[in-house]
């Protein structure tokens, strides 16, 4: 399905949408490495090495060093010290809100643990003097940045961390040249984002303006402020900087990708990505703020440009070796099975409709595949898409991308897929006859947003497709058996839906109100030209799932605590529907507010619905009746299980439990753009 919220995780504090815990608004997809050996740019595929060579545009080849591995933990982002003494570093542990700081000699050595407990730490950004740091931290609560003392002879810390700001901070932060200041971004009372400052000891804050931005970075000067914004969708982004006082702003780059800015002898340089594909290496232009490129470079899948050290142009980035075998599970308790080795990260994405096969993707021979596997064993065959198909989602490094997976008609016999732009521009619904290896378009003006059919099948409702159409500025629901021709089930006129749920002729559908910060539900018939609001709920929350009795709407409500903290918390929410489209009662909340979950599904005798929880990465059962518990299906798998499908008799998932075999510290040297400078 669609998921176009989702960014991932920034390396070292570069100017990139991030977040607290995963997912919440913006909030967050964390970007894992996966993948062997490096790759230079000439493992660039030929298309993209042809386009780099017909535009003219100088290619560099990066240096790599490897700094640091173990096989022990799993390394997130890293810094350097200005002195280029010391490296530190987050570990991550299996529970998402679980990850604390070490620090490393830069000329190699063992790492040293400087924070404690299960909590978060990460967004370290060192002061210029370094002998100190400055970091997010949940202990307390809400995110706050605190900072510690590090002795730059031994590495050691000097006392325990301390807290410099009251209110929490899901972006990042950066300190200013002379390490009196520290800028960061919270939420205001109308949850919109803010620039603050407030002096590196603590103290009174001082508001900079509202801005809609992750983070700041502080000008070579010490007298401004530099920020990304997003200034047209998809990627369209500008690079803006604002005084101290916020009276004064300049937009002084302007640019398509997702920029990671950072200072480097006093000079800003862009990093915006170019082009990507999973299993293949990302390309990266680098630009100076004034718009003059300097060079494109390759970095392996998985690897991500973060701040540049000060006496050189080059930056930290890590791997990791992760492997996901494949397993079945029962959901009413039971041992599991291995359906894959775990030599790749194999990832579930169907369970076809005849119970016997399963859909999914593995690394093979360096690029990812499709391969349909018998669940009892047996020969898996590969599967592949039409040259016109685009599937880009699911990848840990390239999440932030729409996301469409294939789906099979009720008889296994057809697949729906996606062609044209998947970055905003026209696109269409296509069909392919598995058998007859035929392919026939079902439209031509696909509107990209969720549909879910009774249970939570994606684009499917029974025997027939169900998608969006946008034609002459309308926005239709529509339905198709596989052969076409479509028909109308509910026209919503000019205002585009949000995620739409169908069961047969009932449709749910949402609607957002950003200056009330709100989502309304309504309900509406086929057939019919009106739709009744069944509820309004602050924030917002996924896509209405109606169970297969048709009683229950299911849905992850995701709420801000009230507060200036930009803290966002998600539950799973049931809404019961009478006979004759009412809400009875209001919404029953199951799970820990503290697990943000999604992937939600309902189970065939509608007793509940299974979904992800990413804090605790197990695939949990969240019942309808009140009087049962949530239950980690998962539990007992020492691996984060994450993705999952359900079987269509609801007796067995097939998920993918993700553990890390170790990870690796790399040193990316750019020096050669520098020689490319006029």
């Amino acid at each position: 399905m669609f998921n176009n919220k989702c960014r991932p995780k920034s390396e070292g504090g570069s100017l990139h949408p991030t977040g607290g815990k995963r997912p919440r608004l913006s909030a967050v997809a964390l970007a894992f490495a996966t993948g062997a050996g490096l790759a230079s740019i000439a493992a660039l595929p030929h298309r993209i090495a042809a386009q780099v060579a017909q535009e003219g545009v100088p290619v560099i080849e990066p240096h790599f060093t490897r700094i640091f591995g173990t096989d022990s933990m799993e390394i997130a982002g890293a810094t350097m010290s200005p002195d280029g003494r010391w490296i530190v570093f987050g570990a991550m542990g299996k529970d998402w809100s679980d990850m604390n700081l070490w620090i490393l000699p830069a000329a190699g050595g063992e790492p040293v643990r400087l924070t404690q407990g299960a909590h978060m730490h990460d967004g370290v950004v060192w002061f210029p003097g370094s002998d100190r740091i400055a970091f997010r931290c949940d202990r307390s609560g809400p995110w706050v940045i605190m900072t510690l003392d590090v002795d730059r002879e031994s590495g050691r810390p000097k006392g325990p961390p301390r807290q410099v700001t009251l209110e929490g901070s899901q972006a990042y932060l950066d300190i200013s040249p002379d390490g009196k200041w520290i800028a960061y971004t919270p939420t205001n009372e109308r949850e919109q984002r803010v620039i603050r400052i407030v002096p590196s000891t603590g103290g009174a804050t001082r508001t900079v303006g509202e801005f809609d931005t992750p983070a700041p970075m502080w000008a070579p000067d010490g007298q401004s402020l530099y920020y990304v914004a997003l200034v047209a969708r998809p990627d369209d982004f500008a690079l803006v900087r604002v005084s101290l006082d916020g009276e004064t702003r300049d937009t002084v780059f302007r640019g398509q990708g997702y920029p990671r800015s950072s200072i480097f002898r006093d000079t800003i340089y862009v990093a915006r990505l170019v082009e990507g594909e999973r299993g293949e290496p990302t390309v990266w232009d680098l630009s100076t703020f004034e718009g003059r490129t300097l060079a494109r470079f390759s970095l392996p899948e998985g690897m991500f440009p973060g701040d540049f050290l000060k006496e050189d142009l080059a930056f930290l980035s890590r791997r990791s070796d992760e492997v996901a075998p494949i397993y079945i599970l029962p959901v009413d308790g039971g041992p599991s099975r291995a359906l894959t080795e775990g030599r790749a990260v194999d990832e579930p994405i169907a369970w076809l409709p005849d119970g016997e096969r399963l859909l999914f993707r593995t690394g093979l021979n360096g690029a990812e595949v499709l391969l349909l596997a018998p669940v009892d064993g047996g020969p898996m065959r590969q599967l592949e898409l039409p040259e016109d198909a685009w599937w880009v989602g699911g990848s840990w490094s390239r999440s932030w991308m729409p996301d469409f997976t294939p789906v099979f008609s009720a008889d296994g016999d057809h697949m729906l897929y996606a062609t044209g732009d998947p970055e905003g521009g026209p696109s269409a619904l296509k069909v392919l006859s598995l058998e007859e290896r035929r392919t026939w378009e079902l439209t031509s003006a696909f509107h990209r947003v969720d549909v879910t059919g009774s249970g939570g099948t994606a684009f499917r409702g029974g025997e027939e497709f169900i998608f969006v159409e946008k034609r002459d500025g309308v926005y239709e629901l529509r339905a198709s058996p596989p052969e076409g021709p479509s028909r109308l089930l509910f026209s919503f006129g000019q205002d585009p839906p949000g995620e739409v749920g169908v069961h047969g002729d009932r449709i749910a559908f949402v609607r957002y109100d950003e200056e009330q910060v709100e989502m309304r539900l309504y309900l509406a018939s086929a057939g019919q030209r009106e739709a009744s609001e069944l509820i309004r709920l602050d924030d917002w929350f996924g896509p209405p799932m109606w169970s297969p009795d048709g009683r229950w709407i299911a849905a992850t409500h995701y709420m801000g605590d009230g507060n200036e903290t930009g803290v966002f918390t998600s539950r799973i929410m049931f809404l019961e529907i009478s006979h004759s489209g009412e809400l009875v009662g209001g919404p029953r909340y199951v799970g820990d507010p503290m697990v943000s979950y999604w992937n939600n599904v309902w189970l065939p005798d509608s007793r509940g619905i299974l979904t992800t929880g990413w804090e605790s990465a197990d695939v949990w059962l969240m019942p309808v009746d009140p009087d049962r518990s949530p239950v980690a299906l998962t539990r007992d798998d020492p691996g984060q299980a994450w993705n999952f499908v359900l079987s269509p008799d609801g007796s067995h998932i097939a998920y993918s439990s993700r553990s890390v075999r170790g990870s690796s510290l790399w040193l990316v040297d750019l020096s050669e753009a520098l020689e490319r400078e006029p």
